[in-house]
């Protein structure tokens, strides 16, 4: 369980997670790459239920997040090569 206050924790490890990929795929490592897209797709979906109207008051079970069916996209990771 989680609430919005470790928002901001969440929203650095996106960043760092988007900067690991970067790094990854400069370096040509797809498996790399894979896990920590995984690893964002987790984290974004913990910052999408935190951010959005969720009940019990901005709380939310980050093992049941899921990444969102539809709403804008946080962030659009690029095929890798």
């Amino acid at each position: 369980m989680t609430t919005d206050d470790f928002l901001p924790q969440f929203q650095r490890q996106e960043h760092d997670l988007l900067e690991q990929i970067d790094l990854g795929r400069a370096a040509g490592r797809p498996h790399w790459v894979d896990k920590n897209e995984k690893k964002l797709r987790a984290v974004q979906a913990i910052i999408g239920a935190l951010e959005g109207d969720e009940p019990a008051a901005g709380s939310v079970d980050a093992a049941d997040s899921r990444p969102p069916e539809s709403g804008p996209a946080r962030h659009t990771l690029p095929a890798c090569p």
